[in-house]
């Protein structure tokens, strides 16, 4: 049996990505990399079925999101200071665009709301702990909306307002980003809520990452799988670019690379490829790379369940290798 030794460092890209059609072995071997990183280094899963949770719960905190809410609150930016507010509402705005559709105007209009119930809270360059609520954004969403009356925000992002996801206080330990966690969004009633609770955990890690400020060995992951429901989320692009000199590894598991931004195929130190049919599997060859693509796309549609073609970033050619529990 061949064995691929991947050397997750600072010093190169610690991130992955993982391929394949489903139940071809993508999950399992999230569970058996996790299992590793959480030997000696934090983690979150983003979960949006369960099944992960389900697996990793002898081991890791798992947080149900549809009765917990999410472990932080997403409207307290990192300061009070005006300009790193004003960025807050922008990213809250482009969240709600990228999942609810929403048209320029309408983002405009988000952004503005947000702010406004900022100001109104007292929070902008101030030492008070007041933060707007959602109800708060709401109204001032809906006063916005009266001096414009085609722009109905506040009807398509109704899924998210209408659920009380947010803590008042955040999960001290989660913001430490040392222990192993498992945020659940399986049980939440829509893939649009999945996702902007998804998004938000992202951007709360990007934060946080800043915050911890440079390490010099990786000591936290982040594993998404059904990478592809945040295929429209630039955090995620942001984090393979920025993440590894903070100490941190990105590994996103889907069924297609076109899911993801080009940041993510350029700094992906790990690739990995299941079973693929055509078209994907020609496009997942390119993606590897390390010899002919024709023959390679061959061969990734002729693995076997639990098989695989890995290439690292040091390699010239690929591997191929079988998962075992």
């Amino acid at each position: 049996m061949i064995e691929v030794e991947w050397k997750v460092s600072t010093a190169g890209s610690p991130h992955a990505v993982i391929l394949g059609m489903s139940g071809q072995g993508k999950s399992r071997t999230i569970k058996k990399v996790h299992r590793e990183f959480t030997r000696h280094a934090g983690s979150v899963v983003l979960d949006f079925h369960g099944d992960l949770a389900e697996s990793m719960q002898s081991y890791s905190k798992v947080i149900n999101v549809a009765t917990e809410g999410l472990p932080f609150n997403p409207f307290l930016p990192s300061s009070s200071d005006r300009s790193n507010v004003k960025q807050f509402c922008l990213d809250f705005g482009d969240i709600l665009q990228s999942v609810c559709g929403l048209g320029d105007i309408q983002k405009v209009l988000v952004y503005k709301a947000l702010l406004a119930a900022f100001e109104s809270s007292g929070f902008i360059d101030s030492q008070s702990a007041d933060i707007p609520t959602m109800g708060d954004f709401v109204s001032q969403l809906e006063l916005l909306e009266n001096s414009n009356k085609r722009a109905h925000a506040s009807a398509r992002i109704i899924g998210i307002t209408e659920f009380d996801l947010f803590r008042n206080s955040p999960n001290l330990d989660f913001e430490k980003l040392e222990d192993a966690f498992v945020i659940d969004l399986s049980n939440l009633g829509s893939e649009e809520l999945k996702r902007v609770c998804a998004g938000m955990v992202l951007r709360k890690i990007y934060s946080l990452m800043y915050s911890r400020g440079q390490r010099t060995e990786i000591d936290f992951a982040l594993f998404v799988d059904e990478a592809h429901l945040l295929s429209k989320d630039s955090t995620v692009g942001k984090l393979f670019k920025e993440a590894r000199k903070f100490g941190i590894s990105v590994i996103l598991a889907s069924q297609s690379i076109g899911d993801f931004h080009d940041d993510v195929k350029d700094n992906a130190g790990l690739k990995m490829v299941f079973r693929m049919n055509n078209p994907t599997s020609a496009a997942s060859a390119r993606f590897l790379g390390g010899g002919e693509i024709k023959q390679i796309t061959a061969i990734l549609e002729n693995l076997d369940v639990g098989e695989c073609l890995v290439r690292l970033r040091e390699q010239n050619n690929v591997t191929r290798i079988k998962i075992t529990d």
